[in-house]
């Protein structure tokens, strides 16, 4: 599961779930008298509330250390291959030794 803003991505299907606009279904549930949904609800409400903090909390701040698509962030901002660890990635965002390794795979005469 992950989370953008304010909602929840549920990775089992790529469905979003807004935390407010669920809040809000659980009142009117409670409203309209339904309180075994309203039950059921809560209980997803809590569920949702202390998945969507535990993220929160996990996600690297801007001074720490991270991994964004293919390249390893450090704290300093610096940008390495996830591949290769060792390798700075350039400025078209790939390392020496990616490229050389693809070259490699698409020249004509492999041992």
């Amino acid at each position: 599961m992950a989370l953008a803003g304010k909602r929840v991505l549920d990775d089992s299907n790529n469905r979003e779930f807004d935390l407010a606009r669920l809040r809000d279904l659980l009142i009117l549930a409670r409203a309209r008298g339904f309180e075994s949904l309203s039950t059921w609800a809560e209980i997803a409400m809590q569920w949702a509330e202390a998945a969507s903090a535990e993220i929160a909390r996990l996600r690297p701040g801007p001074d720490q250390a991270r991994v964004e698509e293919n390249a390893f962030v450090t704290a300093s901002g610096r940008r390495y291959c996830v591949k290769h660890p060792a390798f700075e990635l350039n400025e078209k965002g790939s390392c020496i030794r990616c490229e050389e390794l693809e070259a490699w795979l698409r020249s004509p005469e492999q041992p």
